[in-house]
């Protein structure tokens, strides 16, 4: 049988935003947030690094390329370059333009210009 799992992703996503607000108000509401600074350095650094690792993954995925560990230079081969060298590009420029000229306030609005340029 045919099952459709967007109802599922979307029963999970609720779940999840109802979990995180929750715990996010009790963090606020009992003053928790002072008891992250007995968290280890290297234990928030490997987590932000981790993070931000997945971030960089995720973002040549939806490019269509892979990146690999031990193998960097295949993101440098052309038809990879110019799968992910456009989003760049304007990342570079979506930053020169906050940082510049526009008031932060405008940024959903480079992000919307981004996704009619590129789609």
């Amino acid at each position: 049988p045919h099952v459709s799992l967007l109802p599922n992703a979307i029963v999970a996503i609720g779940m999840t935003t109802l979990t995180s607000a929750l715990l996010f108000l009790l963090v606020g509401q009992y003053q928790l947030g002072k008891f992250v600074r007995f968290i280890p350095y290297p234990v928030l650094a490997g987590f932000l690094a981790g993070t931000g690792w997945l971030i960089f993954c995720g973002a040549f995925t939806s490019a269509r390329v892979v990146p690999e560990l031990f193998h960097p230079d295949k993101l440098f081969a052309m038809p990879e370059l110019l799968r992910w060298m456009p989003a760049l590009v304007y990342a570079i420029f979506a930053y020169i333009l906050l940082e510049r000229w526009i008031d932060i306030k405008y940024f959903p609005w480079i992000i919307v210009g981004g996704i009619a340029l590129f789609y």
